[in-house]
């Protein structure tokens, strides 16, 4: 079969550009890894940043610049003093998506400015849910517009922010200076939009730099020690649910403690015996006179015993208070054990609505609005000591009616519902419902379960929210706050290890309680049980989360994670192409005349002589084919670790970058071998 090879060599040289063409156009790590990698490469000067292109990847940016303070310099946004509040840059929406992950670098200057860091739902006034580094060294977080609130401490320096969208709301990670690791320092619960990733100053003094935004591709939920709705049938509590609250798998933990009760947990306390001396108040010395009760009188009020109106047995105990209202009552001092936590409960009424009374327990003094039928008043506390009864209070010109007293121990064991785990540091909170006067809560840094001693407790009595520790059995207060109580508000706490102590924050329904405490008791700082606590049956729980602070690089694989160089290297492959080409044509020729002649001899001869011409040429092409790598960048000198990482520019050559190399160089010498090939074929043969 004849070969055109002029065709031959012209389709060859046209398959080759395709395949040159094809390689060009491959996307590089940066677009298959990132849905926004900005690297701010490109230098600009303030004022015309905006509108310009996310480098490499990422769509456009949106700027407001009022006083022309942001600008890019040597690979970092910057934003100098003087800006407008809310000025900043915005990049492309980003759809909610349960896992995606946006991350920034950000590198305050001082604590005198304000940094806002953080998702938007447009691109101009306050960022939506913001990460705010705040005057004076405090870190805030803004949940979806709301009211901002402190959840840790900055100082000058390096930060890397990562902000993952949940279902709703948010997780919140920094990683930098005093946080070694990755570390989860809020959980948001409110905000469903979609996210600008945004970076704005908030005061004309804020002077910091920004760096490295990025979205990662591949989406990333941090896993919860625990997490538990509760949602099965009464009875038994059984393990924690091994499905977490954005739908990540999670370990099922067995809990000690509570039980199942309409898709709550419920601790029911254990009693102890009655410590009163003749609680249901039946001997009488005489007919105004308990045995075993002090009887407390001034004015014209009486203490009597009443034999008609009671509750159950025989008698009861009626104070008549007169119309100026005197003080009277009854007490006792019972043998109590300080420390203790008690439940102080009577059966009481008055003969008129409207009128109060005064109960004194070991614990507390409180005060019942009666009825005038009887009600059972009851409460728990710790016993501080001192004495227990009951008294008038707003009570002029009527009778009240006292009957069925008990001081009842509460078995301390009994009132937690906890979790073992293996992280003293953790975030731990619960949607929390109780019963005035009663406590519940959360217990973090927990001991034992038969034999707690050492512990923290953090729990709302309907009026305050207190953070108390128990050392050896010995109780400390930390904070005591009054904060208004909410059926199932989130009631949180928040652990982390700092110079061998334990910092310990509370919050209640999104607000911080007082102030962050330090905690250096060795019976406590290395607990790892964490749970809840009650101390009535009556109070409920929801939505048990118990997260890793993060201390321990519990988010070492948080998307990104790795050690950043502090420069910004560049791989140039430059690649040297030398052809040389020698062609050495020697022909050789042989002419052999052709003729016909014709004579007429005797004898006759005739003869024909043939000349033939045959061209030979020969061609010798020599190619010398040269790639020269030529890497720039300094080596890393960062000894940092867990920070953001630059896949797409690595200081040194990879596998990957060798392989790509060879497959470039394999389709250039194609290249010039099919366009070689083609200019010999195209000269033309002689006598064609």
């Amino acid at each position: 079969m004849k070969i055109n090879h002029r065709k031959f060599a012209s389709i060859l040289l046209i398959l080759s550009m395709l395949a040159v063409l094809f390689m060009q156009v491959q996307p590089s790590a940066a677009e298959g890894e990132y849905i926004l990698l900005d690297m701010f490469n490109t230098d600009l000067a303030a004022g015309s940043v905006h509108g310009t292109s996310a480098e490499p990847i990422g769509g456009t940016r949106t700027v407001t610049d009022t006083n022309s303070k942001i600008s890019i310099i040597n690979g970092e946004l910057d934003f100098a003093a003087g800006a407008v509040a809310n000025d900043g840059l915005w990049g492309e929406s980003n759809n909610r998506t349960s896992g995606r992950a946006f991350l920034w670098k950000v590198a305050p200057s001082d604590t005198n400015g304000i940094i806002n860091i953080g998702l938007d739902t447009n691109t101009s006034g306050a960022v939506n849910d913001r990460l705010v580094f705040a005057g004076g060294g405090v870190l805030q977080i803004v949940p979806n517009g709301g009211t901002a609130y402190p959840v840790g401490a900055y100082t000058a320096g390096t930060y890397y922010v990562a902000a993952v969208m949940r279902t709703t709301g948010l997780y919140w990670f920094i990683n930098g200076e005093a946080f070694a690791d990755w570390s989860l320092i809020c959980i948001t619960a409110a905000g469903t939009a979609a996210g600008l990733p945004a970076m704005t100053a908030g005061s004309a003094t804020s002077i910091f730099k920004v760096d490295d935004m990025r979205i990662p591709n591949i989406v990333w939920l941090p896993t919860p020690l625990a997490y538990d709705t509760f949602t099965r049938a009464d009875g038994a509590i059984g393990n924690s649910e091994t499905t977490g609250p954005d739908s990540q798998t999670t370990p099922s933990l067995a809990w000690t403690g509570g039980a199942i009760s309409s898709n709550k947990n419920v601790i029911t306390p254990s009693l102890g015996s009655d410590v009163l001396l003749d609680g249901a108040m039946e001997n009488w010395i005489s007919s105004t006179n308990l045995t075993s009760w002090v009887e407390e009188i001034s004015g014209s009020s009486t203490v009597n015993r009443e034999a008609s109106d009671i509750h159950s047995g025989t008698y009861a105990t009626r104070i008549d208070v007169d119309a100026s209202n005197s003080s009277t009552g009854i007490t006792q001092y019972p043998s109590v054990v300080v420390g203790t936590w008690y439940k102080a409960s009577v059966w009481a009424k008055a003969n008129v609505v409207g009128r109060s009374a005064t109960f004194f327990t070991t614990f507390a003094t409180k005060y019942l609005s009666l009825t005038t039928s009887y009600v059972n008043y009851f409460y728990t506390g710790r016993s501080a000591g001192g004495y227990y009864g009951f008294g008038r209070s707003s009570s002029v010109s009527s009778s009240l009616y006292f009957d069925d007293a008990l001081l009842e121990p509460l078995t301390l064991s009994s009132l937690f519902s906890s979790v073992s785990t293996s992280d003293t540091d953790v975030i731990v909170d619960a949607n929390v419902t109780l019963t005035a006067r009663t406590q519940a809560g959360l217990v973090t840094n927990l001991d034992s379960t038969s034999s707690p001693a050492n512990f923290l407790i953090a729990y709302h009595d309907g009026t305050n929210v207190y953070l108390d520790k128990n050392v050896g059995g010995t109780y400390t207060n930390l904070i005591s706050s009054a904060q208004t109580y909410s059926d199932g508000a989130t009631l949180r706490v928040i652990t982390y290890t700092s110079s061998g102590s334990l910092k310990v924050r509370v919050y209640y329904n999104n607000v911080m309680v007082g102030s962050e405490q330090t905690v250096s008791d060795a019976g406590i700082i290395s607990n790892t049980r964490h749970g809840l606590f009650s101390t009535y049956s009556g109070n409920s729980f929801d939505n048990f989360t118990l997260f890793a602070r993060g201390t321990g690089d519990e988010y070492g694989d948080l998307p990104d994670e790795i050690t950043l160089p502090t420069h910004t290297p560049t791989n140039t492959y430059t690649a040297t192409v030398t052809s040389t080409a020698t062609e050495t044509s020697t022909p050789t020729e042989t002419f052999t005349p052709t003729a016909t002649m014709t004579g007429t001899i005797s004898p006759t001869v005739t003869f024909t002589d043939t000349a033939t011409a045959t061209l030979t040429e020969t061609v010798t092409p020599t190619f010398t084919l040269t790639f020269t790598p030529t890497i720039t960048g300094t080596p890393p000198t960062s000894t940092a670790t867990a920070m953001m990482p630059t896949p797409f520019y690595n200081s040194e050559i990879t596998y990957g970058d060798i392989a790509v190399l060879g497959v470039n160089s394999m389709l250039l010498m194609t290249l010039l071998l099919a366009f070689m090939y083609w200019l010999i074929t195209r000269r033309p043969q002689r006598g064609q």
